[in-house]
């Protein structure tokens, strides 16, 4: 294998069960939405800053174990972008928990990026425009949906699409606004909620 797999499923199926084993013991469900905000984030983001599969999954549960238990007070009474920054901030700390070495063992830790200004504002992007594509999805008609995945996700043409589904012009034009209304709207909720 050349490198760390930034997309670790497997990795991330296992950080993802375990916060949510030690969510779903907590009870409520106010938890849920900033869970399917950070968990994906923090895991890739520690990944792709060298560390372990272990220390990335450690790091994912304690920081959304942060995020969950917080004061709700937390988000509201901050400036805009508080929220990102301190989990930015958690994040490194945990991390930085997870490469110190142990009192028996001799060797010090490896030198390991930790998460620069500007990979965590990559991420940050991508993980949201994901989180929103996920909610839209859930929110539209699978068909409408379709035609988002075909125009922009796969580059098809205009006159491709109406041969495959069958469709006239108009319908296809609307259904693609109406998701690119959605997932704007989508994406301002989550940035208003969450930065």
């Amino acid at each position: 294998m050349n490198g760390p797999n930034f997309n670790d499923r497997v990795g991330m199926a296992r950080a993802r069960r375990a916060i949510l084993a030690l969510l779903e013991a907590r009870g409520g469900t106010a938890w849920r939405e900033p869970f399917h905000v950070y968990w994906r984030l923090l895991y890739r983001t520690a990944r792709r800053t060298g560390h372990t599969e272990a220390a990335a999954e450690a790091a994912t549960c304690a920081v959304v174990w942060a995020l969950a238990t917080q004061d709700p007070g937390l988000r509201l009474s901050r400036p805009p972008g508080f929220l990102k920054e301190w989990t930015r901030r958690l994040l490194l700390e945990r991390l930085a928990e997870q490469a110190l070495p142990s009192p028996r063992d001799a060797t010090p830790p490896p030198q390991l990026c930790l998460v620069p200004a500007t990979l965590w504002e990559a991420e940050w992007e991508w993980n949201l425009g994901r989180v929103a594509e996920e909610t839209v999805r859930r929110q539209t008609k699978p068909a409408e949906f379709q035609i988002h995945e075909l125009w922009l996700k796969r580059g098809w043409r205009l006159r491709r699409i109406r041969e495959v589904l069958s469709l006239p012009v108009p319908r296809l034009l609307l259904a693609r606004g109406r998701i690119e209304r959605a997932l704007r709207r989508e994406l301002r909720r989550l940035r208003g909620r969450y930065e």
